[in-house]
């Protein structure tokens, strides 16, 4: 009687193993997964969660901003010929100063949350102060170079395009685009560098940034601006070449319409 009871027992025992240690034909292992662990489940109690919140969505808008920020001025150096390594701080970087930024802005949607054009015209005034002694050449005596460290006066008309993506229910988006300007006023001291075609007649720039909706009628800006040489010629610095700018401006677009 032991010996049967022993008999069953074991059985069992094998039986619940089999159970538990499921293979194919092949000899393969089959393992079970709940269907709470499965990755498909996950992705949709995640997007059944996300389907609940509060839709944020484009519309078409009309306002106005204003941003504050930095640029610089920036270019390559040839040391050999006018400097020297150990009396610049900074090889690149000559002029900096904090453009102030006004102007109108639209918003266009191409879908009700995800995508949107901006568009815009901005009038930016920067005020650029000089780092280091630098050599220019004086206009009132051609191949004179005179050794100074002075400023300059920048205004320009601004017209920036850029797309806006954001997912359905976020007030956080991100920008790319690029920005054309036509400069009226740029003058270093006295000298008017676009009456002495020292500096591009357009300049064309790449937008790199992001925009957070605070409410409907007040949103945060936070844009990168690159600007590719030459904003200025060679003949403008002498001994400096490739010159370029960079700009971070961050503002507020108030949209009460």
């Amino acid at each position: 009687m032991k010996r049967l009871f022993l008999i069953f027992l074991l059985l069992n025992v094998a039986l619940a193993f089999a159970k538990d240690d499921e293979r194919t034909l092949e000899g393969y292992r089959i393992i079970h997964i709940e269907r709470e662990n499965t990755k498909d489940y996950k992705d949709s109690v995640a997007l059944a969660e996300e389907m609940k919140k509060e839709p944020v969505n484009f519309r078409f808008t009309l306002g106005f901003l204003f941003s504050v920020g930095y640029k610089a001025i920036l270019g390559s150096i040839d040391y050999g010929k006018f400097y020297f390594a150990n009396d610049v701080e900074d090889s690149t970087k000559f002029f900096q100063g904090a453009p102030i930024q006004l102007g109108a802005v639209a918003w266009i949607p191409l879908n009700e949350y995800n995508f949107a054009l901006r568009m815009g015209v901005l009038f930016e005034s920067t005020y650029l102060f000089c780092k280091k002694d630098l050599f220019f050449d004086d206009p009132e005596n051609p191949g004179n170079l005179k050794k100074e460290r002075g400023r300059i006066l920048q205004g320009r008309i601004a017209f920036p395009l850029v797309i806006a993506m954001k997912t359905r229910t976020s007030p956080f988006m991100f920008e790319l685009g690029a920005q054309i300007a036509i400069p009226i006023v740029d003058k270093y001291e006295s000298v008017d560098l676009i009456d002495n075609d020292f500096r591009a007649s357009i300049d064309v720039a790449l937008l790199l940034g992001a925009h957070a909706f605070i409410n409907q009628y007040v949103a945060l800006d936070l844009l990168w601006e690159i600007q590719r040489p030459k904003v200025y010629y060679d003949d403008f610095l002498a001994g400096v070449s490739d010159i370029m700018a960079v700009g971070i401006k961050l503002g507020v677009v108030f949209t009460p319409f």
